[in-house]
């Protein structure tokens, strides 16, 4: 590659940063949490000396750049200073002594790991992140507590016995009566099913914890959804809603969310894919007055008679 001396401007160009790089918008801040970030960052040693060094020139020390700052030194080029706060793109660098309160608020409503962390990418930044939050989940008793059973492990078989009576296996037999509110199969309305487990996890949450519902269904409603990557609020109204943590106003403003049908169309066949494996087609039943032999599966293991009318409206519906 040959250089060019004659090509001044370019040279100069190259070398020419922008001021704040590329931060669209002003922070959603009350004046006293925006004083506080301040102050904290002031007497935070490692961010104290990543803005002196954003202030000069991060080349001129190379030599001279402490261990607690090589990790800034690295994203330097998008590491900038607005109003005496430090950004990572558009993302608040929260310094140490903030880092559990703002893990708290992130954290209300104990909406789990992976949503929070979406949430907390959007929107914060600091070494470690996401290893804070699932530390800081993890030791939530409230989480603890409504956590779902753990997944099965590998048989662990006992060994066989040598003579009769050594080894017993006694069995409890209670009477109780099971009512079912869906029509025997409640995955024919999964969504609304699935919605109706959410809330009821947040309230008894809440209850638990005596803190406020609303903040609970808050940070829900700001969440991304998986495979979607908007969250139900975005879905709706086309913006977050303002949250108790401090956000950009861009994200408080109205943005269509993009090929969301697309996204529902892959989130439904991956969801289609993986049930397939474990499941099989039946052999259809017999229609126009004549006499099936059903079997009622959900309810007892008996076989009853019922006379069938087919419905072509609708697949996988009947008349009994």
């Amino acid at each position: 590659m040959i250089r060019n001396i004659n090509l001044w401007m370019y040279y100069t160009l190259s070398r020419a940063f922008l001021s704040d790089q590329g931060l669209k918008s002003d922070v959603e801040f009350e004046e006293q949490r925006k004083s506080q970030f301040k102050k904290e960052i002031q007497n935070d040693y490692q961010l104290k000396l990543v803005k002196t060094f954003c202030e000069r020139d991060w080349s001129a020390n190379q030599h001279q750049i402490p261990d607690c700052v090589k990790h800034f030194a690295k994203i330097k080029n998008e590491v900038v200073i607005v109003d005496e706060l430090l950004f990572f793109g558009n993302k608040l660098i929260v310094p140490l002594s903030l880092r559990a309160e703002m893990l708290s608020l992130l954290h209300e409503g104990h909406i789990g790991i992976e949503k929070t962390k979406m949430r907390a990418r959007n929107i914060f930044y600091w070494p470690g992140l996401s290893t804070d939050i699932e530390l800081f989940i993890k030791k939530c008793k409230t989480c603890e507590k409504t956590a779902r059973k753990n997944h099965k492990e590998k048989l662990l078989p006992h060994p066989i016995p040598q003579r009769p009576w050594e080894r017993l296996g006694v069995d409890i037999f209670t009477n109780f009566k099971v009512i079912t509110r869906s029509p025997n199969y409640p995955r024919s309305n999964g969504l609304a099913e699935k919605g109706v487990g959410i809330s009821k996890n947040l309230l008894k949450k809440a209850a638990q914890e005596g803190s406020d519902v609303y903040s609970a269904l808050l940070q829900y409603r700001n969440s991304p959804l998986k495979h979607i990557g908007y969250s139900p609020s975005q879905l709706l109204m086309s913006r977050i809603c303002k949250p108790k943590v401090p956000v950009l106003s861009d994200l408080l403003s109205p943005e269509s969310c993009s090929n969301v049908q697309e996204k529902l169309k892959l989130r439904q066949h991956i969801n289609k894919t993986y049930f397939d494996k474990s499941a099989r087609d039946l052999k259809p039943l017999e229609s126009k007055y004549h006499n099936p032999t059903i079997k009622k599966t959900q309810i007892s293991a008996n076989f009853k008679q019922f006379r069938c009318f087919e419905d072509k409206c609708l697949p996988y519906y009947w008349r009994i």
